[in-house]
């Protein structure tokens, strides 16, 4: 359960859970009062493995007009939509990182990339932070929509561009070709799964788990489109055991595009409130953010 306000997104995921809706809404009601917008989130697939991009879930509004819904994120006011099921939506921990990280980056003045933007939440953040130019940049074009709402709703429409393009890292290559450069790259890369002989079990059903192809190589774009000095922020999906993978494939990209750079920050989505996996699982996933300034 994911609580933003009076609304809140239930996700079951798994097939024998949803028999529990009726109970779970008693008590949120019994817990929040009366809600305004409530989503719910259902597992559909009969081998509950998320091997079909978001299909594997079925979306309904049990409550509220629309399926948008208001999150406060000081001291930006972000919308996102229900109906973009649990891919698109609000990761809690992956904002408290972001939130942490953007103490360490200098807005001022900047120019910003937010690559694979979601609903524009760092792209929002920096602009209101004084970044002097913000490119929001998204592949989804009902993401790219809900950036574009999210920059007018916070009134940075002059700092703030939102760019819908077939696809981001075709996108970042012409960047580089052109030689533009920016302050802050900041990669949200989509987290893609894929079928794996070797996962006989897991937190994402039988046989299928998040792959990390594609990571190295949208490290290298963005380094190509980060000027010297710049800072390269990359949000990374892994199991908690093999955090260290991040920076291995951040060094990775870094070395296919000749650069080079030095840590300035790293944080792990653990907090005394996120749901864990059960503790049965050996390969227990959260989100993890790396920061790099390119020398």
């Amino acid at each position: 359960v994911d609580r933003f306000g009076k609304s809140a997104v239930l996700t079951f995921e798994s097939v024998g859970s949803s028999r529990l809706e009726l109970l779970v809404q008693e008590e949120l009601t019994r817990w929040m009062g009366q809600l305004s917008t409530l989503a719910v989130h259902r597992m559909i697939s009969k081998k509950e493995k998320w091997a079909q991009e978001g299909g594997e879930f079925t979306t309904d509004i049990v409550k509220g007009d629309g399926g948008r819904i208001n999150v406060v994120s000081a001291p930006c006011q972000l919308e996102i939509d229900a109906h973009q099921g649990p891919q698109g939506h609000w990761n809690y921990q992956l904002e408290a990182l972001r939130e942490e990280l953007m103490d360490h980056i200098p807005a001022a003045g900047a120019t910003v990339l937010d690559a694979w933007s979601h609903v524009g939440q760092f792209g929002n953040h920096m602009a209101k932070r004084g970044a002097a130019e913000v490119v929001l940049l998204e592949e989804s074009l009902a993401l790219a929509k809900l950036s574009r709402d999210n920059v007018v709703k916070n009134k940075v429409e002059e700092q703030c561009s939102v760019l819908h393009r077939g696809s981001v890292q075709d996108e970042l290559k012409s960047m580089a070709t052109s030689g533009i450069r920016f302050n802050c790259v900041s990669l949200n890369v989509r987290v893609r799964f894929q079928r794996y002989f070797k996962q006989r079990e897991g937190q994402f059903g039988r046989w299928f788990k998040p792959t990390l192809k594609g990571y190295a190589s949208a490290v290298t774009l963005g380094a190509q489109v980060t000027s010297r000095g710049g800072y390269l922020c990359v949000a990374f999906y892994l199991p908690i055991r093999d955090e260290h993978w991040a920076i291995s494939l951040v060094k990775d990209g870094l070395e296919q595009a000749n650069r080079s750079g030095s840590l300035v920050w790293q944080g792990i989505g653990l907090s005394p409130t996120a749901g864990l996996a059960s503790s049965a699982m050996e390969d227990s996933w959260t989100p993890i953010l790396v920061c790099i300034r390119l020398h």
